[in-house]
């Protein structure tokens, strides 16, 4: 994250992080929530170090992240996750057409489990199938890797026009068609396991098992997701085409070519 995207997330945040000051002890200043924040969900860093980093208590480490992860919700899903409608169902299923030949698609549906610690007392309530407790994170990806709609917990989608790409249609061992249709829809399904990949290396708390209490890791997972869209949405996608440029010059000139790339890429083309 940017500079500019720090003080731009900060104007948006700090009406809204800002205490009273009393008698008993100054308030802890907005751009400092944040930064805590940010670094918990940028780093993954325990509760413990960040407290020894910014000289603050743990509990009151715990308590900057759960707060401020609710306000990053809150202030930004109007604006970088809204409520889709009829015109975003459409644009949607166009880019989806034009970037992944998937035509009448408004989004690839998955679900990502967060590990969580064994919360006191829940019984089963968090145990998956993996033998971990977790909370699941449901998503709609648009063909851009944006999140259209996040649910953490009970997932409930309703009834949409034109579809949702899921798991594969048909089992293995099929005829070409049957084939050509799998390999479509993985192609375009395939856009919301690659929105987790990036949301996980982004946000490296997910490379650790998030040690708090499931409603915190509800925020967490929200918050990420938002600022996901954030910055996806303030960066653009120029970038990552400059970068996939770079790399298609680089592949196709004498020092990045490799021997064999040609015949590999014609192969069973006719001549």
């Amino acid at each position: 994250m940017s500079v500019g995207q720090f003080e731009e997330l900060l104007q948006t945040v700090a009406p809204h992080l800002t205490k009273q000051t009393t008698n008993f002890r100054e308030p802890i200043d907005p751009e400092q929530c944040l930064a805590v924040c940010l670094r918990f969900l940028s780093i993954g860093d325990s509760f413990t170090t960040i407290a020894a980093s910014f000289r603050l208590g743990i509990s009151t480490v715990s308590i900057i992240v759960k707060q401020t992860c609710d306000v990053l919700w809150e202030t930004l899903k109007d604006t970088y996750m809204p409520i889709p409608n009829e015109e975003l169902w459409k644009t949607t299923a166009l880019r989806f057409s034009e970037k992944w030949n998937f035509p009448n698609c408004i989004s690839a549906l998955d679900g990502k489990h967060i590990v969580i610690q064994a919360p006191a007392n829940s019984g089963s309530q968090f145990f998956n199938y993996k033998g971990t407790f977790s909370v699941v994170l449901l998503a709609l990806v648009d063909a851009d890797y944006r999140f259209l709609v996040v649910d953490v917990g009970a997932s409930e989608l309703g009834a949409l026009p034109f579809v949702i790409v899921a798991d594969e249609a048909f089992p293995r061992r099929l005829p070409d068609d049957q084939r050509v249709f799998n390999y479509r829809l993985s192609r375009a399904r395939r856009i919301v396991e690659n929105a987790f990949g990036i949301l996980s290396q982004c946000w490296r708390v997910y490379q650790h098992r998030l040690q708090v209490a499931p409603e915190t890791a509800d925020s967490i997972v929200k918050a990420t997701c938002i600022l996901h869209n954030f910055l996806r949405r303030a960066n653009g996608n120029h970038g990552a085409e400059r970068m996939r440029d770079t790399f298609r010059r680089y592949f196709n000139s004498p020092a990045g070519q490799v021997p064999w790339q040609v015949p590999h890429v014609n192969r069973g083309l006719p001549q």
